[in-house]
């Protein structure tokens, strides 16, 4: 009798430790990155002004991570701006223009010609509508600021405001020839 309480004393055990480990591994799940763009290449020439420049995740995509939450934006930023912010847009009226800033953050410091994790402070719930992830910054001289690859460009990977005409356009349609994706990455988790 001692023998098999024993056993099932051992057995209750090892089920409860598999439990824990894999109730552990849910928790603790590596981060998702939700992106266009390649490694960085180079990255444009901004004349003085202030810019937005973002990536549109429509909600064929986030509908996949709902649920979760975008924790962090990844940029790759090649000289410092006079200011610079991270963005994220809910939506849009169209693929031309993201709707209401949802989250805005103040960037501190940035280190140069380097990937940079920007860590939200408040966290943005993906409920599988599209958001625009952005990086908004200003330049008092021509500045590269935000990274970009080597293309090819994706639709939605190269969205671009300039503050001095109020206007959202994508790269390409600004510079025909040029193919590229914003180094901008959402980390969602």
């Amino acid at each position: 009798m001692n023998n098999k309480m024993n056993r099932l004393i051992g057995l209750l055990l090892v089920c409860i430790a598999a439990f824990s480990l894999s109730s552990c591994e849910e928790e603790f799940s590596e981060p998702v990155l939700i992106n266009y763009d390649g490694e960085n290449l180079t990255g444009p020439t901004f004349p003085a002004g202030t810019y937005v420049t973002a990536a549109r995740f429509p909600s064929m995509m986030t509908s996949e991570y709902e649920g979760q939450e975008l924790q962090a934006v990844d940029v790759y930023v090649l000289q410092q701006p006079s200011s610079a912010r991270i963005v994220v847009y809910r939506g849009g009226d169209s693929n031309t223009n993201p709707g209401n800033v949802i989250s805005s953050q103040s960037i501190e410091s940035l280190e140069l010609n380097s990937w940079n994790r920007i860590n939200l402070n408040n966290a943005v719930n993906i409920d599988g509508s599209e958001i625009w992830i952005g990086l908004e910054f200003s330049v008092d001289a021509n500045s590269q600021i935000i990274g970009c690859d080597a293309g090819p460009r994706d639709e939605n990977g190269d969205y671009l405001f300039i503050g001095s005409n109020n206007l959202w356009a994508t790269f390409n349609q600004l510079a025909p020839d040029v193919s590229v994706n914003w180094n901008i990455r959402g980390v969602v988790n």
